[in-house]
């Protein structure tokens, strides 16, 4: 059997993934391959809740906070483009924290600047409910859920 090494980015979208997929019933997302390689990509993943279709970005920081500018800023702004331009649900950007946890953002209009993980870690929710209710930002649980090694 031939073991690929994947880079960590990828085990990162991977790990997300099946987070989403097995943490209950109407929810599936799946990694886009080579995301990120080419100019015309535009997310990482794309998740489905029912009928509702969402794109989500990743990105990871091993700092407890992430600052959105320069390259970052231009690839989000480019992708809540194409969802406002396609008639597509706001994209989310999700931020693993390395060795804390994961912050999800609803991306409607304007980008944020700043996310520290410390804000949004006092009443972390399940993805559902994210998805349903009109938070924009929060941290999200994945309890109950089993991490599948890549």
């Amino acid at each position: 059997m031939i073991r690929l090494k994947l880079n960590r980015l990828t085990r990162y979208e991977i790990e997300l993934a099946n987070l989403i997929t097995n943490s209950g019933v109407g929810l599936h997302c799946e990694r886009i391959a080579g995301s990120g390689r080419r100019m015309t990509s535009i997310c990482d993943c794309i998740l489905t809740f029912f009928k509702d279709t969402y794109f989500i970005e990743l990105k990871t920081t091993k700092n407890s906070f992430l600052r959105i500018n320069g390259k970052i800023r231009i690839q989000l702004q480019r992708l809540m483009d194409f969802c406002k331009e396609n008639e597509y649900n706001p994209p989310i950007l999700v931020i693993k924290f390395l060795r804390r946890g994961f912050v999800f953002a609803k991306l409607d209009s304007e980008l944020i600047k700043y996310v520290d993980y410390y804000d949004y870690n006092k009443t972390p929710i399940k993805i559902r409910d994210f998805l349903s209710n009109g938070h924009k930002i929060s941290s999200v649980s994945f309890e109950g859920v089993e991490k599948v090694r890549c």
